[in-house]
C-alpha cells in the first residue's frame, strides 16, 4: 500500500500523506489478530499435566433451568427447603405429566393397599409382554384373584401404540377410567395393571426422551405405596422362576413375589454406616465416573455436543473427577425407591431437571451430577441417600426384544478429545482402583448383552 501511495501522480501527491495514514491504521487491525491466531492448531487441547480454563461458549445451557434449590437456603429450615424443592419441581419440572387420580387407589385393586409398585415400561409399539407371569395363586372355588399376599402390584405403562398392539382384544372392555379429564385409563390383565398414557402428558421430543419420565417422575402416580421398584421395558421377571408355594396354613403364594420382596428388603435395608438408603441401582458394569461415561458415549457418537458441553460445564462448576466413594456411577436399567421418604421425590425431580438441561439423550450423564448437587442443597452425604451396586436379583431377567436398540440417536461431532483428559484423571489416581476391583454380579454378567451404556 505504501507503493501505491508514493507511486501516486503528481497531481495527486496531497493525498499521499492521507494514504500513509490509512495504511498504518489498517496493519494496526490486522497484526494483532494474525499473531493471536492459532494457524497451526485449529483445535483447542487440553494440557496433559493442567486442564485449560473452559470457554464461555463451551459452559453455556441450551435450556434455562428451574431454581429448584433455594438461594437462601441457610435462612430456611430443612423442612421449609424441601416444600420449596417440590413446589417448583411440580410447577416447572414437566407440569403435564401429572396423576390427579392416585394409581394406588385401594378402589382400583380389589380394596387391596399397594404396598410396593413395581412399574415396567414400553413406549414406540413394542408387542411383546409376558402377562402370564405371576400367576394366579388365590382361588376361591372358579373365582381367581390376583390379590398379592405381599401387597405387590404390578404395573405396565404404555402409550397409545403399544396399548393397541399389546393388549389383547378380550381384555379391551374390562378398561378402568381412572381420571376422564386427563384420560388415563387401567386394563386389568391378569396381575397386571396396564396404564395407558396420553401423549400429551408426555411432552418430550422423542420416544425415548418421554420414557425418562417413567424412570424419574413415576413417584407422582402413587401416593399410599412404600416402596417402587421401576424396570426399563427390556426387564421381565423370570419365569424360570416362577412356582406356587404354600405356607404352613395352606395359604398358596406365588414364588416370584417372595423372591420378589426379598430382593427389596436386602437392597433396602441399612448399610454398614447405618444410613437407610432412599434409592438403591446396580453399578455400572465398566465406568466408574460420569466423565468416563461421556467420554465412551460421545466416541459412540450417542451423545454430540450437548453432551461434550455437559462434562464442561460440570467440569467447571467443580464437579470432582474422581468419587469420594464407591460404585459411583450406576446403570439405569432399573432401581428401587423408597417413596415412604421425600428424598426419593426430591431425586428424581432433580434427576429429570438436570436431565432436560442438555439436548442429548442419555440420562446416566447427568445422575450422579444431579445427586451432587442435591447433597449439597439438602445438607446430607450422597452415600446417606444413595446406595450405587446392589446386585440383580435372579427374579429378573434381561430380554433380548427385537425392537430395542434400533432406534438410537446418533450424533456427529469432533469435540470428543476435549473431555478426555477429564475421563484420565479417575485412570490415574489411585484411590480410582476400587472402582475397578469391585465385582459385577453373576446375574449382571450373564445378562449383558454387549457393552452397557
Amino acid at each position: 500500500m505504501f507503493l501505491s501511495c508514493n507511486s501516486l501522480p503528481p497531481p495527486h501527491r496531497r493525498c499521499k500523506w492521507i494514504c500513509i495514514f490509512l495504511s498504518i491504521a489498517v496493519i494496526g487491525l490486522i497484526v494483532p489478530w494474525f499473531s493471536s491466531h492459532n494457524w497451526t492448531n485449529k483445535r483447542p487441547m487440553l494440557k496433559k499435566s493442567k486442564l485449560l480454563p473452559v470457554p464461555v461458549a463451551e459452559t453455556s445451557l441450551p435450556l434455562p433451568t428451574p431454581a429448584l434449590c433455594p438461594e437462601n437456603k441457610t435462612e430456611m429450615t430443612q423442612t421449609e427447603v424441601y416444600s420449596h424443592f417440590l413446589n417448583v419441581c411440580n410447577k416447572e419440572v414437566v407440569p403435564l405429566f401429572t396423576f390427579p387420580t392416585p394409581l394406588d387407589d385401594p378402589k382400583f385393586h380389589e380394596g387391596q393397599r399397594c404396598v410396593t409398585v413395581v412399574a415396567n415400561v414400553i413406549l414406540g409399539g413394542y408387542d411383546d409382554f409376558p402377562f402370564r407371569i405371576p400367576e394366579a395363586w388365590n382361588s376361591n372355588g372358579s373365582e381367581i384373584s390376583y390379590t398379592s399376599s405381599y401387597g405387590i402390584c404390578w404395573f405396565l405403562f404404555l402409550d397409545s401404540n403399544s396399548s393397541n398392539k399389546i393388549v389383547p382384544l378380550e381384555y379391551r372392555n374390562a378398561t378402568i377410567d381412572v381420571c376422564p379429564s386427563c384420560n388415563v385409563s387401567i386394563t386389568k390383565i391378569r396381575a397386571w395393571n396396564v396404564v395407558t398414557i396420553p401423549r400429551q402428558m408426555m411432552p418430550l421430543k422423542t420416544t425415548a426422551r418421554n420414557s425418562r419420565l417413567f424412570k424419574m417422575l413415576l413417584h407422582r402416580a402413587f401416593t399410599t405405596a412404600e416402596i417402587l421398584v421401576y424396570m426399563d421395558g427390556n426387564f421381565q421377571l423370570n419365569r424360570r422362576r416362577e412356582k406356587v408355594l404354600q405356607d404352613s396354613l395352606g395359604r398358596n403364594s406365588s414364588q416370584i413375589e417372595w423372591q420378589f420382596m426379598k430382593f427389596v428388603n436386602k437392597s433396602m435395608s441399612p448399610g454398614p454406616n447405618g444410613a437407610q438408603p432412599v434409592w438403591a441401582a446396580p453399578k455400572h458394569p465398566e465406568r466408574c465416573t460420569p466423565y468416563q461415561e461421556g467420554w465412551k458415549t460421545c466416541l459412540m457418537a450417542l451423545s454430540g455436543d450437548g453432551g461434550v458441553q455437559q462434562m464442561h460445564h460440570y467440569y467447571a462448576d467443580g464437579f470432582p473427577t474422581i468419587p469420594s466413594y464407591y460404585p459411583y456411577l450406576f446403570e439405569g436399567c432399573w432401581h428401587i425407591r423408597d417413596l415412604k421418604r421425600v428424598e426419593s421425590s426430591l431425586m428424581g425431580c432433580a434427576w429429570m431437571a438436570e436431565y432436560l438441561r442438555w439436548d442429548q439423550p442419555r440420562d446416566q450423564l447427568s445422575f450422579n451430577y444431579a445427586m451432587w448437587k442435591l447433597s449439597k442443597c439438602i445438607n446430607m452425604r450422597e452415600e446417606d441417600f444413595l446406595r450405587v451396586g446392589v446386585e440383580l436379583a435372579n427374579v429378573v431377567e434381561r430380554t433380548r426384544n427385537p425392537h430395542h436398540g434400533k432406534k438410537r440417536e446418533r450424533f456427529s461431532t469432533d469435540k470428543c478429545g476435549q473431555i478426555k483428559n477429564y475421563s484420565k484423571q479417575c485412570d490415574r489416581d489411585p484411590q480410582c482402583k476400587p472402582c475397578k476391583l469391585l465385582p459385577v454380579s453373576a446375574e449382571e454378567t450373564s445378562l449383558q448383552l454387549g457393552p452397557a451404556l
